[in-house]
């Protein structure tokens, strides 16, 4: 195909002459013209096979002489397309013919990897075919295809069925599931609400406690100052007290003295009935007298009287 391609390009361009392309030709391997000593001499253009006249120039690719009409264009080298050179119409048509060549060649190369890589897919395909095809094989003679399942599947579609309602109920208990717990992380919340305003409650008996205790410690120590202040007052009572007491105790006893030294003077018949008297009166006069000293201490108690810095005044009898 690519041959037929070059010869029919080939044949076009180079206009049915004597010239054949090669893609191996020198012309595409020069970097510049050619040296005078590489050049070609002729009577004829190599061209248009026309006599030359005494005007002509040299292809600067070939070397040929050709007509100016025939070579007059200037084309860059292959090897260093920076530079330029005269060429003429045959040497044109090669060059245009190789970029062609190079182009269905690029095309070519690329053609030959895409059917290298469907070959490799097809091979890979027939393989994995091969394969299946064993298998398949293979599980016919395990199974084969004469025997009934309907059983079996009709056994299957009972456990899906089955399968089914179990997962219709779990469902159902989810759904009641997440219901009780909507209510519960509800309920929660109050309670947390709720907890939070006792705790502001507690925070604020707590205050008044410690207000109430501070006033209790404050009251506690105006209750012992008191205490320390009424024991000097009842100790300064009480000392009074036995000193009247004691006053009263003598006074007593002088007068028993002065009553018993009257009554020896007294007959003795008279001292007589005194005894048994006094025998017979013992019992009672004993109670009596303690009434009496009780009254007594009454009312000097009654009698004792206070200043007004605390200090006790003397007693009335």
């Amino acid at each position: 195909m690519m041959m037929w391609i070059m010869k029919s390009c080939g044949q076009s361009l180079l206009r049915k002459s004597k010239h054949r392309f090669s893609p191996d030709d020198r012309v595409f391997q020069l970097e510049g013209p050619l040296k005078e000593g590489k050049r070609k001499g002729g009577d004829k253009c190599r061209v248009c096979d026309i006599p030359l006249k005494k005007a002509f120039n040299h292809c600067d690719f070939c070397g040929y002489a050709c007509c100016k009409s025939c070579c007059y264009k200037l084309v860059p080298f292959m090897k260093d397309k920076t530079r330029l050179g005269v060429s003429c119409d045959v040497c044109v048509a090669k060059i245009s013919i190789y970029k062609s060549y190079k182009k269905f060649k690029k095309a070519e190369y690329k053609l030959d990897i895409q059917l290298e890589t469907e070959e490799c897919r097809f091979v890979s395909l027939v393989k994995q075919q091969e394969d299946t095809d064993s298998e398949i094989e293979n599980l016919n003679n395990t199974f084969p295809t004469s025997e009934n399942y309907d059983e079996e599947i009709i056994s299957h579609q009972r456990e899906i069925k089955s399968q089914a309602q179990r997962l219709e109920e779990f469902s159902k208990v989810s759904q009641q599931t997440q219901s009780l717990l909507d209510f519960y992380e509800t309920e929660l919340a109050r309670v947390s609400e709720e907890t939070k305003e006792k705790q502001c409650k507690i925070v604020e008996l707590d205050k008044e406690i410690n207000d109430l205790d501070s006033d209790h410690n404050e009251v506690n120590y105006l209750i012992h100052e008191a205490k320390d202040e009424l024991g000097v007052y009842e100790q300064n009572f009480i000392d009074k007290l036995h000193e009247n007491t004691s006053i009263m105790t003598d006074s007593l006893g002088i007068t028993y003295k002065q009553r018993m030294q009257h009554s020896i003077k007294i007959s003795p018949l008279t001292n007589g009935l005194l005894k048994s008297s006094k025998m017979t009166s013992n019992s009672s006069s004993i109670p009596l007298n303690r009434s009496r000293k009780k009254e007594r201490a009454n009312q000097t108690s009654h009698s004792l009287c206070t200043n007004a810095d605390g200090s006790s005044k003397c007693v009335t009898f």
